[in-house]
């Protein structure tokens, strides 16, 4: 069981350590709700200066965040956790951001969301779920979050490589292929990319709504013709062997789930 620190009862306040995307929007929302936090965006340097900060700070440090690079979240959080050993405290929540990494004396807290160059409203980043590597020791979502409303769920540890596997495919896969796209109709078609935004969004909304009732086109009608016609006119660039993955893709999956499917395709 983790032991009360010494700020128990005090007003959250957080430390967010690093300077990329999500450090920035982070420090954006809370400064948007009113929480206090300080912003360390020197990573690279955990000198005595920062430990001043770390340990003069007022209200006291309640969470520290260490918002670098999964390569580089052992190396940052080394020196904090060998101070608060040498104390004899177990100190502060020690945070950090990867969805897949697992750090000894730190929790992952994983946002759900991706982080673009321009800060979000408010209602956005409220809306932001938390899933929080479950270390069995009491703590609550509200004290972990400190202060954030956030929905928030736990996963285990083992769990958490496959979950990001998930996020990160469909996350990151769709944006590859939909910049592929823009570019395409630009170039390839003389046509703006703007006129798929409507699509684009509507697609998105019906998945989230329907789940696999909401694929349309000749996959799902079995069209081999106009499949053939498609694979004809993007030929053997990468997008064309992307087309030719997503066929037996959906092919795999559409019969495992459903045999009787297996005729028309």
């Amino acid at each position: 069981m983790r032991q009360v620190p010494h700020d128990a009862g005090s007003p959250a306040h957080h430390l967010l350590i690093g300077n990329g995307r999500l450090a920035r929007h982070l420090a954006h929302y809370f400064k948007l709700e009113g929480l206090p936090y300080t912003a360390w965006n020197r990573p690279r340097e955990i000198t005595e200066a920062f430990f001043d900060v770390l340990d003069r700070a007022s209200p006291a440090i309640t969470h520290v965040w260490i918002l670098v690079s999964d390569s580089a979240i052992s190396s940052v959080a080394e020196p904090i956790l060998n101070h608060y050993r040498a104390l004899g405290v177990n100190g502060p929540h020690l945070l950090h951001a990867s969805g897949a990494r697992i750090v000894p004396g730190l929790r992952s807290v994983h946002p759900v969301m991706t982080f673009g160059q321009e800060f979000y409203e408010l209602g956005a980043y409220r809306r932001i779920p938390f899933v929080l590597e479950a270390q069995y020791d009491g703590e609550t979502e509200i004290s972990i979050l400190g202060g954030l409303t956030n929905p928030a769920v736990f996963l285990p540890p083992e769990k958490r490589a496959l979950y990001h596997a998930f996020v990160s495919a469909s996350g990151n896969f769709p944006s590859l292929l939909w910049a592929e796209i823009f570019e395409r109709f630009e170039n390839d078609l003389g046509l703006p990319r703007e006129i798929l935004a409507p699509f684009l969004f509507q697609s998105l909304t019906n998945v989230v709504r329907s789940g696999d009732q909401a694929i349309t086109g000749p996959l799902i009608r079995g069209d081999q013709a106009t499949i053939r016609a498609h694979q004809t006119a993007l030929g053997s660039s990468p997008l064309g062997e992307l087309y030719l993955a997503f066929i037996k893709f959906f092919n795999s999956t559409r019969t495992a789930a459903r045999p009787e499917m297996k005729e028309s395709l």
